[in-house]
This record gives C-alpha cells, structure tokens and sequence, in this order.
C-alpha cells in the first residue's frame, strides 16, 4: 500500500474542514498578533513549557515525529522498527 498518491486530496467534507481549519488559523493569529499582543498561541503555551519541562520536551518530540511523517515517511517505518525492537 502507498501513500504516495493525491487521493487524500480529492475535494470532500474531510477536506474541506482541514482546508477550514488552517485558514481559520492562520486569520486568528494575524488578528492576534496585530491587534491584540500577548494573546497568540506562543503566548498561550509559553507558561506551560517553562513551569513543566517535561511538556517542552513532549513538544519537542511530537514535532519531531510529525516532521518525519510528513516529510521523510520513507524513514518512519525504520525508525519506527528500531524504537521498538532496537534494532
């Protein structure tokens, strides 16, 4: 099986609500960030990461695995393999 192609793409509700999603964001934290300073997500996470370590941590490595299975999914499964069995 391949994830290789543009089905995911296809033009449906699912899509749509990402596609939603994303410009949503994007337009709440221009708002923000102009006009109301202090209230972005950075600002939000920001007290959580420096009063609990290990939620920085966690973030890191959310953002780690998301990187690679988006960007590098030919590595994900190896690594993957080798996280669980060790080798």
């Amino acid at each position: 099986m391949t994830f290789a192609n543009w089905n995911s793409w296809g033009w449906d509700h699912t899509t749509a609500g990402w596609w939603g999603f994303i410009l949503y964001f994007i337009i709440w934290e221009s708002y923000t960030g102009f006009y109301h300073r202090g209230e972005m997500l950075t600002y939000h996470l920001r007290p959580l990461f420096l009063t609990a370590p290990v939620t920085w941590w966690m973030g890191v490595g959310l953002w780690l695995w998301i990187g690679v299975h988006l960007l590098a999914p030919a590595w994900e499964s190896p690594l993957l393999d080798l996280m669980r069995n060790g080798r």
